[in-house]
């Protein structure tokens, strides 16, 4: 069985590639030629957010098996034995610093096990943990080193403390429509066509329209709308025929959005 590779990153000039093919030559090296490295997961910089969107999505579409390594380098200085392994409870592996990315993921499969890992690397201005730690753990475990070898077994409390505020921005696509999470928010309450008041980190920005096929919009018109996104209660906010509507509206993730409705 091909085991899929994953690998979420905002290093995506050429350490993407030094990612790709440390993975390829360590399991090479070992002999294992049954996986697959997937497209590229592009993350936007520093934005633990827009990492956990982007596993919690992926984990929804990849078999039990796949192997998620995340390299998003941290929004503050990291001390310790922040370096993670694990697995949920429906079969996906990750591999990555414990900074908050894989919560979300944890959160809605379940915890498996987890480890703190055992590889480490030179503390200098050259280190590149991504290359020097991540992939080669990720080629051991497709290589069935034991996993006790890798690693120091952890619990779910060793997991660091980061949730998502409902409201959150987590992700911003290339043509800037803005995905927002939100806790139990129910579109039953919505009417086509209604105002929607929004707020920007407190501030008030703009009125947007609620509605279903939102491309049926006039042009220009702010629209509020139901996510593509599977899981939870999502949202998007977007102008139509805008090139980038996050840029226009001076958003990024991390950033809350909340609204009111207007009638």
């Amino acid at each position: 069985m091909n085991r899929n590779i994953v690998i979420f990153t905002d290093c995506v000039d050429i350490a993407f590639n030094e990612l790709h093919q440390t993975i390829n030559g360590e399991l090479d090296k070992l002999g294992i030629n049954e996986f697959k490295i997937a497209p590229l997961v592009a993350v936007r910089e520093f934005s633990i957010e827009a990492a956990s969107f982007s596993i919690r999505t992926l984990a929804d579409l990849y078999p039990s098996g796949s192997v998620f390594l995340c390299v998003v380098n941290p929004t503050k200085q990291l001390d310790g034995d922040y370096r993670i392994f694990g697995e949920t409870n429906h079969g996906i592996t990750f591999v990555g610093d414990n900074v908050g990315y894989f919560n979300w993921m944890i959160k809605d499969f379940g915890l498996k096990y987890l480890y703190k890992n055992n590889i480490t690397q030179d503390k200098n201005s050259k280190s590149f943990g991504g290359k020097q730690v991540g992939a080669p753990t990720v080629a051991k475990i497709v290589s069935g080193v034991s996993l006790d070898e890798l690693g120091r077994k952890a619990s779910e409390a060793d997991l660091c403390e980061f949730s998502i505020p409902s409201g959150t921005i987590v992700y911003c696509d290339n043509f800037g429509l803005i995905k927002i999470k939100f806790d139990n928010l129910d579109f039953s309450n919505f009417k086509v066509g209604q105002k929607i008041r929004i707020f920007v980190n407190g501030d008030y920005k703009l009125d947007a329209t609620y509605a279903v096929k939102w491309k049926l919009q006039p042009d220009g018109t702010w629209v509020f709308f139901s996510s593509s996104s599977s899981m939870g209660s999502m949202a998007e906010l977007g102008k139509i025929k805008s090139p980038n509507s996050a840029a226009e509206l001076g958003v990024k993730e991390g950033d809350l959005i909340l609204f009111e409705l207007l009638n």
